[in-house]
Formats: structure tokens, C-alpha cells, sequence
């Protein structure tokens, strides 16, 4: 009996662990999304900076 009990919380301590690490992996990804939006919107803004630069020469 003492081992079925140790198996199954040894399952059930995998299967949390599992569900942790899928919605960490979750998160990081939406960081990284993010991140590429900021990085995008850092480029158009250098973009447009040059172009104001090169109509006013």
C-alpha cells in the first residue's frame, strides 16, 4: 500500500510540475511576442526619424 501511495503523489508531483513548466513556457513566449513588437516599434521609429532627417537636408 505505502508504494501505490508513494507512486501516485510521485505522479501527481510530475503532472503539477508539467502544468508549471507548460504556463512558464506560455509566459516566455508572450515576453518574446512582445519584445519583437517593441523591437519593430523601434525600428519604424528609427525609419521615420531618417526620413524627416533626409527632407530636411
Amino acid at each position: 500500500m505505502m508504494n501505490d501511495a508513494l507512486k501516485a503523489c510521485g505522479m501527481l508531483t510530475k503532472a503539477g510540475a508539467h502544468t508549471h513548466g507548460k504556463q512558464a513556457l506560455d509566459g516566455i513566449k508572450t515576453i518574446m511576442a512582445v519584445d519583437e513588437h517593441l523591437y519593430q516599434f523601434h525600428v519604424l521609429i528609427e525609419y521615420f526619424e531618417n526620413l524627416e532627417e533626409e527632407s530636411d537636408r
